[in-house]
């Protein structure tokens, strides 16, 4: 199957935790990390945790469900970056303190 509401979830959930770390680490430093390799890393490891405690809906998983939580998570972990917050937000602050300053 191509295509999965849980991985979508799941995606999410790890999208949301990096989305949170991008956004503390990107106005720190101006940069954030895409975290292609441990969104795919978390997402196996959450499927494969939630198949040995028994919850339903999580029996097998294929590569292509991988991609897809991957995909999700990476996409909503760079939100911080596609939105301004890293770099547009502070940027503009920071130039109007300096105007306000020199009037």
């Amino acid at each position: 199957k191509d295509f999965s509401w849980r991985a979508v979830g799941v995606g999410l959930v790890v999208g949301a935790a990096m989305c949170f770390s991008n956004m503390y680490f990107g106005l720190q430093t101006g940069w954030v990390t895409m975290g292609s390799l441990q969104s795919s890393l978390l997402g196996f490891g959450i499927f494969k945790m939630m198949q040995q405690l028994g919850v339903p809906g999580f029996d097998g998983f294929s590569p292509v469900e991988n991609v897809l939580v991957q995909t999700v998570a990476v996409a909503t972990a760079t939100m911080p970056l596609a939105g301004g917050f890293v770099g547009i937000l502070p940027a503009l602050t920071i130039m109007k303190q300096q105007q306000q300053e020199d009037a």
